[in-house]
């Protein structure tokens, strides 16, 4: 029996097994990852197998697909109750898509101006959080991603030329920029603005659509480098310090010595 990488809840064990199964089929069916392990190091045990090279081409189609869920899921949220209904990869892009859409209508909220001040302070409070978790899918994101490149056997080159971003940082641009076209495009439909506002919203909605477009073909041309070895990228950790207590002076200056 092979040695595989297998994991239980919230931290990686060794296990033999009989059938394929390692972390990439758990990232790919269960979206999670165990973010205080390092990852990188337990991904090198990983051997390529003729199973997982299938798992990693179904991330490849999984990130074809992601343009399509974020722009569906813009429409369906504004017309039901926004829930994650995908698993696996696209679970974790489409639950970091509704964060960016939670905070898009806090940040409407934010910014009437007949807000009452309790509101602002709810408001306030309710971003803090969102932020937090958005960024912490993002890092999910990056660490499913490597996990599916290590599954392939696929090492990043550090002596390649390194991006600036990671792909769930992209993914998240692209995320904003599903909100930001559908918003713009609503502008387009409005019955109590003249023809110029009208124009210049179809135009700038189509130079937000060209925008979105490019930054997908330069995630695929991302990770097809990275799969050449012509490129690589870090993932580092945010380091948030606004909602650590530890950290944030205005929390731990209250706290007793």
């Amino acid at each position: 029996m092979s040695l595989f990488l297998s994991i239980n809840n919230s931290s990686f064990t060794k296990t033999s097994l009989q059938l394929p199964s390692s972390v990439i089929a758990y990232v790919l069916s269960n979206g999670y990852i165990d973010r205080n392990t390092t990852v990188e190091l337990l991904l090198k045990t990983v051997k390529p197998h003729p199973y997982f090279r299938q798992l990693f081409m179904l991330f490849i189609e999984h990130l074809k697909q992601i343009s399509a869920l974020q722009q569906a899921r813009v429409e369906e949220w504004h017309q039901h109750q926004p829930q994650v209904t995908e698993q696996g990869l696209l679970g974790v892009v489409e639950e970091q898509h509704m964060q960016n859409f939670l905070l898009w209508h806090e940040e409407d909220i934010a910014r009437d101006p007949d807000v009452s001040d309790s509101e602002i302070v709810r408001v306030k409070r309710s971003i803090d959080g969102l932020n937090q978790k958005r960024n912490d899918l993002i890092e999910q994101i990056d660490e499913a991603i490597l996990t599916s490149l290590y599954a392939e056997g696929i090492s990043m080159n550090p002596n390649s030329s390194m991006n600036s971003e990671t792909p769930g940082s992209m993914i998240d641009r692209c995320s904003i920029m599903a909100l930001k076209t559908f918003h713009m495009e609503e502008q387009t439909r409005r019955q109590d603005v003249d023809p110029e506002h009208l124009q210049q919203s179809r135009e700038k909605a189509q130079v937000l659509q060209t925008q979105r477009d490019d930054l997908f073909e330069c995630l695929y041309l991302l990770i097809d480098e990275v799969k050449s070895g012509f490129r690589h990228f870090k993932l580092y950790r945010q380091f948030k310090m606004y909602n650590d207590p530890t950290l944030n002076p205005q929390i731990y200056k209250f706290k007793p010595s």
